[in-house]
């Protein structure tokens, strides 16, 4: 369920699954079913709720080659236990959609675009990249990273991800 355009949140947070050929079925169960858990533990939403208003709006993409990003859970506020199970089912029951390439610059490009369209305000914008590959496939990083900071988006993603361009943590 969307939040209302007028809902204030400490952090907008893309979470983005990579679902290339390069991730095999049980690497792919492995991130579903470990962001699933993490996001309905107890240690997430006591942190949430430490924060200043208690609350995050989440969405959840799948994504490989330049053209396969896609929205898997919509924009959803997680404030207590109750919202954050609803998308932790949403997580673990979600069908794998792939395709054989990985581009890492165009799930940067399609969360710049979620953050812009999200139906909430955040002081903080975060893009969590899981993968397992580098990119290979449509345009470089280095733009999409550039474009992502002048975004005021935050970039996580594992070292394999960088291909020489730091990424994580960089604003």
């Amino acid at each position: 369920r969307a939040a209302p355009k007028s809902t204030q949140v400490d952090l907008a947070f893309v979470l983005a699954i990579d679902v290339s050929a390069s991730v095999e079925a049980s690497e792919y169960r492995l991130q579903n079913q470990g962001l699933a858990r993490a996001l309905a533990s107890q240690e997430v939403i006591n942190v949430i709720q430490q924060c200043q208003l208690g609350r995050i709006a989440v969405t959840v993409v799948q994504w490989s080659g330049w053209r396969l990003q896609s929205t898997v859970v919509p924009w959803t506020v997680i404030s207590n236990q109750a919202t954050a199970a609803g998308v932790a089912r949403a997580v673990a029951s979600a069908p794998r959609q792939s395709s054989g390439w990985t581009s890492i610059s165009a799930v940067i490009d399609y969360a710049i675009s979620q953050f812009a369209d999200a139906p909430v305000t955040a002081p903080r914008r975060v893009l969590d990249i899981s993968t397992d590959g580098i990119n290979n496939h449509g345009d470089g990083i280095e733009l999409s990273r550039q474009r992502a900071i002048a975004a005021g988006v935050t970039i996580n993603g594992p070292a394999a991800a960088t291909q020489h361009v730091l990424i994580t943590g960089d604003k």
